[in-house]
């Protein structure tokens, strides 16, 4: 179960990664005294549009991820209701046929004492 976790967990935090790249640089755009000003516009823009991305696909890739594994959660405990539920028919079945033979056992001992 975690390493399908993990493997759920991959994109969102790929993603995150690039939001945090195009940030590293934004921030180098900005403290390169040596960066020509139209240069550090378009490094700008770039680590803009790369770090709206990166957060829209991580924030995408993670709704997604986890409303699999929410659904995931929900069948394996209907499947568990399910088998509970199998098993409490059965236990009362099998209580029933039980009951249902010494009931008949004790009707051949009355018919017996009876005599």
């Amino acid at each position: 179960m975690p390493h399908r976790f993990l493997e759920q967990m991959l994109p969102p935090i790929m993603g995150f990664l690039w939001a945090g790249a195009s940030t590293l640089a934004i921030w180098f755009a900005d403290i390169g005294s040596e960066v020509s000003p139209v240069s550090r516009g378009w490094i700008e823009l770039g680590g803009t549009l790369g770090l709206i991305g990166g957060l829209s696909y991580a924030c995408k890739t993670l709704w997604k991820a986890l409303d699999r594994l929410r659904a995931e959660t929900n069948e394996e405990r209907e499947n568990h209701h399910a088998r509970i539920a199998a098993l409490n028919l059965e236990i009362r079945t099998e209580k029933k046929q039980q009951n249902d033979r010494l009931i008949a056992v004790l009707e051949k001992l009355d018919r017996k004492s009876g005599d």
